[in-house]
C-alpha cells in the first residue's frame, strides 16, 4: 500500500528540485532575503554579477551592495513591500571590485512565508542594452533624426502661430462693444494656444530633459485628456472618471504628463475594438520616493480598460523601445517607452496589471508637492500694460516683426525692427543709448541671437534684453539668462504677454 503522504512529499521534493535547478541556471540572479534585507540564499548568477562567493553573499545585507539604500530607506522599502506584495526598483549596485552594476531588482513575498522571507530577481540592465538588435540601433538613429526634424517643424509652426495669436490679440484690444466678435476672437486665441501646446509636445519628443518645473494639478490634466478623447474615440467606449485623490498637485511639466495619460488611454481604446469601458481613477498613497527611498505621499493614477488584455509572455516587454503588437503601419512602439521615461523624469513609477480577456490597468504614481499653496495658479488678466520708451526688436521672420512692432506701438512704445543680427548690431552700435530694451529672437541664421546678445553686452553691459524663442537648441536661452539677459518669453506670444513682460523688465532698476 502506497502512503499518500509519502507520494505528496516526493512530488513536492521533485518540484523543489526542478525549481532549484531552474533558478541555478537562470540568466537572472535569484536570491532570498529576510525582512531586514539579509541575504539568505542565492543562485550562481548573483555570484557572477557581484564577484562575491556564496559564503560571502549569505553574510551580506542588500545595503552592503551599495544600492543607495540606507538602513532607514531599507525599512521604508520593506514596509512598502509588505503592503503591496511586490516592488520593483532600478539602482546602481557595486560589485566586490567596486565596479558599477546597473540593475533592476524585483522583490515579492514568498507564498506561505508570511512577511518574513522574500524572493528577489536582479537583472543587469547594462547587458540588456548591449544586446539590442541591430534593427533597434537603426531605429534609434532614425528617431534621433526624426526628433531633430520635429524640433525644426515646431519652430516654424510656432512662428506661424505667433502671427495668428498676435494679430488676434491685437484685434481684441482694438475691438470694444461687439460681444459676438470678441467671442470669436477668444476662440481663435484659445485654439492658437492649444496648437502651441501641440508644438511643445513635438519639441519634447526631441528632448531628454523636463521642459519646465511647475505645480501641476493632475485632475486638470486628466480632465483635458478626457475632453480630447470624447471627441475622437469610438462612441461605444464609455469613459468613467473617478477622482478620489484629496490632493493631486505634483511638480513637473503639464504637457508631458498629459501626453503620458493620453498615450495610455489611446492604447486602451485600441484594445477595445468592439467598445467597452475606459476608467480613470485617482487616490493618494504612501510610497517610497524614487530618489531617496523615503516614504512620502504620492498621487496614484489608474487607467484601466475592459479590453482583450496583454498576454503574459509579452507584458514584460511593453515598456521597451520599439516594442509593438500593432504592426509597422499602425504603431512605432514608442508610446509606452516614452511614457515610462517621462514618469521616471518626474521621480515617479509606472506599472501594469493585465489578464487576457478581462482587461488592463496601468498605474502611474507621482510624488505630491509638499506645499500645495500654489495649487491653482491665477489666470493672468488679458490686459495690455502700456508704457513708454524705445525698443529694438530683432527677429528673422518678417511677419513676427510686423506683429511685434504693431503690438508694442499699441502699448505706447517707439519701435525699431531688424531682420538680421548684423543689421541690429550696426544700428545698436550707432545708437548705444537710443534703446531702453531689446526684444531678441534666439534662433536666427548667420548671426544667432546668442552671438548678438554677447556683442550687445560688450558694447553696453547694462542693456536690458528680453529673449524670445519657440525652441532653444543646446540651452542657448538658459546660457543667455545666466549671462545677464533680463527675461524670456516663449513663442507664440500675444500682445498681453509681450506688453506685460516688457513692462516688468523696464520697471526694474
Amino acid at each position: 500500500m502506497v502512503n499518500p503522504h509519502s507520494s505528496q512529499q516526493a512530488a513536492s521534493e521533485s518540484r523543489f528540485l526542478k525549481v532549484s535547478a531552474f533558478a541555478q541556471n537562470a540568466t537572472d540572479a535569484f536570491f532570498v532575503c529576510d525582512q531586514n534585507g539579509n541575504i539568505v540564499d542565492t543562485n550562481r548568477r548573483l555570484e557572477e554579477f557581484t564577484g562575491y562567493g556564496l559564503d560571502e553573499l549569505v553574510t551580506l545585507n542588500l545595503a552592503d551592495l551599495q544600492l543607495d539604500l540606507s538602513p532607514r530607506k531599507l525599512k521604508a522599502f520593506f514596509r512598502c513591500l509588505k503592503k503591496n506584495g511586490s516592488v520593483r526598483i532600478k539602482r546602481v549596485a557595486k560589485g566586490k571590485d567596486k565596479s558599477a552594476l546597473p540593475v533592476e531588482i524585483s522583490l515579492s513575498n514568498i507564498p506561505g512565508e508570511g512577511n518574513s522571507s522574500f524572493l528577489g530577481v536582479a537583472r543587469l540592465l547594462e547587458k540588456e542594452s548591449r544586446e539590442l538588435p541591430d534593427t533597434n540601433s537603426i531605429q534609434v538613429r532614425k528617431m534621433e533624426a526624426l526628433g531633430q526634424i520635429a524640433a525644426g517643424v515646431a519652430h516654424d509652426f510656432n512662428n506661424r502661430l505667433g502671427v495668428i495669436l498676435g494679430h488676434a490679440s491685437l484685434l481684441k484690444k482694438k475691438t470694444e462693444g461687439d460681444e459676438s466678435l470678441l467671442h470669436s476672437l477668444d476662440k481663435i486665441i484659445s485654439a492658437s494656444r492649444q496648437a502651441a501646446d501641440l508644438a511643445k509636445q513635438l519639441l519634447n519628443f526631441s528632448r531628454s530633459n523636463l521642459e519646465r518645473h511647475e505645480t501641476v494639478d493632475i485632475h486638470r490634466c486628466l480632465g483635458n485628456v478626457i475632453a480630447l478623447l470624447e471627441h475622437g474615440i469610438d462612441k461605444r467606449i464609455e469613459i468613467r472618471p473617478r477622482f478620489g485623490a484629496e490632493r493631486c498637485q505634483v511638480a513637473g511639466d503639464r504637457s508631458q504628463l498629459e501626453n503620458i495619460f493620453f498615450n495610455i488611454a489611446i492604447n486602451a481604446c485600441d484594445a477595445m475594438p468592439e467598445g467597452g469601458t475606459l476608467s480613470f481613477r485617482t487616490m493618494v498613497e504612501n510610497l517610497p520616493h524614487e530618489i531617496d527611498g523615503e516614504t512620502c505621499k504620492h498621487v496614484c493614477i489608474e487607467i484601466s480598460d475592459t479590453g482583450k488584455g496583454i498576454p503574459d509572455h509579452i507584458i514584460g516587454e511593453i515598456f521597451k523601445p520599439f516594442f509593438t503588437t500593432k504592426g509597422p503601419e499602425k504603431g512605432t512602439g514608442l508610446g509606452l517607452s516614452i511614457a515610462y521615461t517621462t514618469v521616471k523624469r518626474h521621480k515617479g513609477n509606472i506599472g501594469v496589471e493585465s489578464a487576457p480577456g478581462v482587461g488592463t490597468k496601468f498605474t502611474v504614481s507621482l510624488p505630491l508637492v509638499k506645499n500645495d499653496s500654489t495649487r491653482f495658479l491665477p489666470k493672468k488678466a488679458e490686459k495690455v500694460i502700456e508704457g513708454s520708451g524705445n525698443i529694438l526688436v530683432v527677429d528673422d521672420e518678417q511677419s513676427i516683426l510686423e506683429m511685434a512692432e504693431e503690438s508694442l506701438q499699441c502699448a505706447g512704445y517707439q519701435v525699431t525692427c531688424c531682420q538680421t543680427g548684423r543689421e541690429a548690431l550696426k544700428i545698436f552700435a550707432k545708437k548705444t543709448d537710443g534703446f531702453d530694451i531689446v526684444v531678441l529672437d534666439m534662433m536666427m541664421p548667420v548671426m544667432s541671437g546668442e552671438e548678438l546678445f554677447r556683442e550687445m553686452k560688450q558694447i553696453k553691459p547694462g542693456i536690458k534684453v528680453l529673449l524670445t524663442s519657440g525652441y532653444s537648441r543646446g540651452g542657448m536661452v538658459e546660457k543667455a539668462l545666466a549671462a545677464g539677459a533680463d527675461g524670456f518669453i516663449r513663442k507664440p506670444y500675444d500682445i498681453f504677454e509681450l506688453s506685460r513682460k516688457v513692462a516688468q523688465i523696464l520697471s526694474r532698476k
